[in-house]
């Protein structure tokens, strides 16, 4: 049976992964990309960005204030 795209993705990251001089320049690479990126936005495609993200870091840290809770009421 045939992998979707998003298996194939997983499964090339996890190789990727397994290689540490691959995934360092895998990083580097990608990290450089978005940098590029976000030099060349518009004020508005800024503002955009920021928020997105800051609304992606509240529930990231979200998430983890409800995994500590939950850890901390089974002991």
């Amino acid at each position: 049976m045939a992998l979707t795209a998003a298996q194939r993705a997983k499964n090339y990251r996890d190789r990727i992964k397994k290689k540490k001089t691959k995934y360092i320049d895998f990083k580097r690479k990608d990290c450089e990309r978005k940098a590029r990126k976000r030099t060349v936005m518009n004020s508005t495609e800024k503002e955009e960005y920021r928020n997105k993200h800051r609304m992606a870091q509240q529930r990231y840290v979200q998430k983890l204030k409800e995994k500590s809770n939950n850890v901390m009421q089974r002991r």
